[in-house]
């Protein structure tokens, strides 16, 4: 059951494993991140729409705001997918679908930004999509 009561709604805490890489000689920082956040509702495996976490694959696309050599702010717009439900006609002989056919899954857009700032080699900053937010943490190399 979700933090609300409700029970539509997944609990876990949400995790982001992503790279930014700024490119030679310009301002363009481009990236990539998978994250699990929000809720899919899972109807495999015998369920009806368990509320288990929503794994979202994002592109993050923006500019080094300040470079002062040591120091370093970029900042990215968030914007990709992110899996809403996953169904199928019920198993009767233990496998996740009828027949062992792979389940249907319904997608919606995710959105959002981040903004990091370096030290040297340390990375911290905010990430926050329509999901969820969290705190980054990283390594510049």
């Amino acid at each position: 059951m979700g933090p609300e009561g409700s029970s539509l709604t997944n609990g876990d805490m949400p995790f982001s494993v992503g790279v930014m890489h700024q490119l030679e000689g310009r301002k363009l920082v481009l990236g990539f991140d998978l994250a699990g956040e929000g809720t899919s509702l899972d109807s495999t495996w015998g369920k009806s729409n368990d509320p288990v976490q929503a794994l979202s694959m994002n592109l993050l696309i923006g500019g080094n705001l300040a470079d002062g050599g040591r120091v370093k702010t970029d900042a990215a717009l968030i914007v990709g997918l992110r899996d809403t439900a996953r169904y199928c006609a019920p198993s009767f002989l233990g496998f996740q679908c009828y027949a062992d056919a792979d389940p249907t899954q319904d997608y919606a857009i995710n959105f959002g930004g981040v903004v990091t700032v370096s030290f040297d080699s340390i990375v911290v900053g905010l990430r926050a999509t329509s999901e969820s937010a969290q705190i980054v943490a990283g390594v510049r190399f």
